[in-house]
């Protein structure tokens, strides 16, 4: 979600905000038109750090967050170019202005690109390894009410029996 601390920069970071809201816009694609996979990615955003024990994540290590961040990259530079959307990064990362500054670096470093499509694959091939885990504790927290956007998909492992 674009907050208000970023709405009212909107004049300084031009690229930065339509980085910003087109990652948003990334997310609304997916919850308009594929809600299935949306459920997923939320699921697994929250279980994965249950399930992978010992491990340190940050929103930029799911799938779905880069794959947006890259949309957000490929928004930003379509109307601004490259060079005002290094710039208005570079000036966030020197003046201390991002809580999250690697995740910036990573995301210059991305190749911009508003293709969604290869999503549910990656998400699938990021999360297999914890995908037995995952799928138990989804079921048993749906069946205690702990999760109730599990319950709206058919299938528990449908994200990993797809062929795309």
């Amino acid at each position: 979600m674009v907050g208000e601390r970023w709405a009212v920069r909107q004049p300084e970071f031009p690229a930065y905000f339509a980085y910003l809201l087109a990652h948003e816009f990334g997310h609304a694609t997916t919850i308009l038109t594929r809600l299935w996979l949306a459920i997923y990615e939320d699921m697994i955003l929250r279980y994965v750090p249950r399930v992978a024990k010992g491990q340190a994540w940050t929103w930029s290590d799911f799938p779905h967050e880069v794959r947006y961040d890259r949309f957000g990259m490929a928004i930003a530079e379509a109307i601004y170019g490259r060079e005002r959307v290094v710039e208005d990064f570079d000036r966030i990362l020197t003046a201390g202005l991002s809580e999250d500054a690697p995740r910036l670096v990573k995301a210059l470093a991305l190749e911009p690109s508003t293709d969604l499509g290869p999503l549910p694959k990656e998400l699938a091939t990021f999360s297999i390894p914890f995908r037995a885990e995952l799928l138990e504790r989804w079921q048993e927290d749906i069946l205690t009410k702990k999760l109730k956007l599990g319950a709206c998909l058919s299938d528990l492992g449908y994200l990993w029996a797809r062929d795309e």
